[in-house]
């Protein structure tokens, strides 16, 4: 009676490698943990730009491993970064860069990527007897992976070849002559409208050819006020959109996918001005989609992919909001924050929180709980590519005890929806002509509220008003911050949040009242009827009152999540589950100095669990009639240890079932 959240997980292609029983190992554990959607996250192709069959079968065996275990597949099979071209492709032009921005506007190689699709689709599985095309188990499919006309890598003459960039400059003329009459028009119009172009001629420009050329990024917001920077953002959005639009079309209409399909999910190179026009392009498609990592400083030669000796880290919770550059105070942005668009539903398909970090054991709770209080669609942890738990910890690690070690109980909760979502506290309209016109869009600013306050609005209470210059980044942990693209003028709404924010005490409660952000203590707690829970710096917490249960723990920091089993309260369940977890790091994991540590050793296999400490006190009456039994990783029972009146969880165990004798 209600749409599939997915508890996810990336795997890249090399996974497909797997021969069929490593398959289907690898889908019952991630079954047994409480994932329901794979990202199969890589290129299909071989050099000559065609997919094996080879390669087709190793596909198909993988996604039918997952199928028989309820787990759904989203395909992402194209990445700029996975086409670098040469003088010998046959797109010219190139001298090793990588495709970016081409597949929005060059045919050719949108037809070698709509053959891609074809095979992909309609071949039919041998193992199922069914083409992908028809199997509700490929439950998605992603058009581009972080590729945007908005972002930095749209270098005209760059990455973008002179070749290239004709075929793009003629587009943009043809564009033009429909507004202006002809590319000379144009030009005369940029030329007398004030504010004018301060360059009045652009690299590529050439209106007697039919073409015009591109204003660099930087200079696009700079000079947003004159009409060539206007028309060159909405010319590159209407691009984007109609490369969008044709793929969904050949998709649905000639190839006929029954399945879910999204355009990209890339950020850009001005949130305010140019994010919201590449936001509007990808609303074309069944839903929307971002990426977003949290990690501390990390510095060395490859620590964007990579742990090496040598590298300098500072270890970072997200519950302090500790910024990256400490020169400032707090830095309110996560990613876990969640702006839905025009009511499409939202995923966020790649998001981690990366090593170096010993504060990455808040992570899951985190995501279960503000997914659902935002009403977020889906999380696909970043990446796990084997069979099993993960040894030594790495970047992106993901299958280790502080992520998949607490999906049994986060994954629960999140795809039950055992916590309630939230009012929408922030609602944005946005004049499509007026992102055209590049006049951005509202930001989170943590000041704009004492506006409000100003008119004297009732705290709690929504102002309706045409002119939203900021908003709160603190009510993302409130409720539902909306956005909706409209062609007429609509009025925001905003609430004042002063009943629910305290910024004396560094707290901040959610419009349900089950969750409370400690960002002074770095400790956020859950108190449902369901799902209790505590996550963060608990040792100097000292003891804490939930509704239902007392927790505290000799932990400097972890997760301690309790949640019923049976559909019933925890006052009353009778059949509970306990997790507890704290800091991992690999065997040998050495580092010198103070903040920043550098590396000395990363270490090895296997990885380690700080001791885990809790203790446990239930307040119903009928407490000792509830046995507790540790279980081992694989939810097999070790010992009994006594009683939910009182009890210690063990050093060494993360869970626990709690159940009536």
């Amino acid at each position: 009676d209600r749409p599939e959240r997915f508890w996810a997980i990336n795997s890249r292609m090399e996974t497909i490698q797997m021969d069929k029983a490593q398959a289907e190992q690898m889908a019952r554990f991630l079954a047994k943990r409480g994932v329901n959607m794979v990202r199969l996250h890589g290129r299909l192709w071989s050099d000559d730009l065609t997919i094996a069959p080879a390669t087709l079968d190793k596909l198909f065996t993988f996604i039918t491993a997952l199928k028989q275990q309820g787990i759904y597949t989203c395909l992402s099979i194209y990445f700029p970064v996975w086409l670098p071209l040469n003088q010998t492709a046959p797109i010219p032009g190139y001298t090793g860069q990588n495709a970016f921005s081409l597949l929005f506007f060059n045919s050719q190689l949108q037809k070698t990527y709509f053959d891609w699709w074809r095979t992909i689709l309609t071949t039919t599985n041998p193992y199922t007897g069914v083409a992908l095309r028809d199997d509700p188990a490929v439950a998605m499919v992603e058009l581009v992976n972080e590729d945007s006309y908005f972002f930095w890598t749209f270098t005209p003459y760059e990455n973008v070849p002179a070749t290239q960039m004709a075929t793009l400059e003629q587009q943009f003329g043809r564009w033009l002559t429909q507004k202006y009459g002809s590319p000379e028009q144009a030009l005369n119009a940029w030329n007398t409208t004030k504010p004018r172009y301060k360059d009045n001629t652009i690299k590529g420009d050439d209106p007697a050819a039919g073409r015009l050329g591109f204003m660099p990024l930087y200079q696009l917001v700079e000079q947003r006020e004159s009409l060539r920077a206007q028309d060159t953002a909405a010319f590159l959005a209407h691009s984007q959109s109609q490369f969008f639009q044709q793929a969904i079309a050949m998709l649905r209409q000639t190839l006929h996918y029954q399945g879910l399909i999204y355009a990209s999910n890339w950020i850009t190179a001005n949130a305010q001005i140019l994010g919201p026009l590449d936001k509007y392009t990808n609303t074309v498609a069944d839903f929307m989609d971002r990426h977003g990592y949290f990690e501390g400083r990390h510095e060395g030669k490859a620590a964007s992919y990579s742990l090496n000796p040598g590298d300098l880290y500072q270890d970072r919770s997200a519950l302090l909001f500790q910024p990256r550059d400490q020169q400032q105070d707090y830095d309110f942005s996560l990613p876990i924050m969640d702006m839905r668009y025009n009511n499409l539903p939202s995923t966020i398909t790649e998001i981690g929180w990366l090593m170096p970090n010993q504060f990455r054991a808040e992570f899951p709770l985190l995501a279960a709980a503000y997914g659902l209080l935002q009403g977020s669609d889906g999380f696909f942890f970043f990446v796990n590519d084997q069979v099993g738990w993960e040894a030594p910890l790495g970047k992106f690690t993901i299958a280790s005890p502080v992520t998949q070690g607490q999906f049994p109980a986060t994954a629960l909760i999140y795809r039950k929806g055992l916590l309630k979502a939230g009012k929408a506290v922030v609602n944005l309209s946005l004049k499509v002509n007026d992102l055209l016109q590049l006049r951005g869009a509202p930001i989170p600013a943590p000041q704009n509220l004492d506006a409000f306050r100003a008119k004297d609005i009732p705290p709690g209470q929504t102002l309706e008003t045409d002119k939203v210059d900021s908003f709160d980044p603190l009510a993302f942990l409130v409720g539902k911050v909306n956005v909706n693209f409209t062609t007429d003028a609509q009025p925001s709404q905003v609430t004042e949040l002063s009943s629910y924010i305290d910024r004396t005490a560094k707290t901040v409660r959610s419009s349900t009242g089950e969750l409370l952000w400690n960002y002074d203590k770095g400790l956020v707690t859950v108190n449902a009827p369901q799902v209790q829970a505590v996550t963060g710096f608990l040792q100097p917490a000292g003891t804490l009152e939930l509704n239902d249960v007392t927790i505290a723990s000799q932990m400097p920091y972890g997760t301690i999540i309790l949640v019923a089993l049976d559909n019933q309260p925890i006052a009353v369940s009778r059949r509970l589950l306990l997790q507890v977890m704290s800091e991992e790091q690999n065997l040998g994991w050495q580092t010198s100095g103070e903040p920043p540590k550098t590396i000395q050793s990363i270490g090895s296999a296997p990885i380690l669990v700080r001791t885990l400490s809790g203790d446990i006190t239930f307040k119903r009456s009928d407490a000792k009639t509830l046995k507790v039994t540790a279980l081992d990783a694989n939810g097999k029972p070790i010992a009994t240890i006594g009683n939910a009146k009182q009890f210690q969880v063990l050093p060494d165990q993360f869970y626990y079932l709690i159940q009536s004798e």
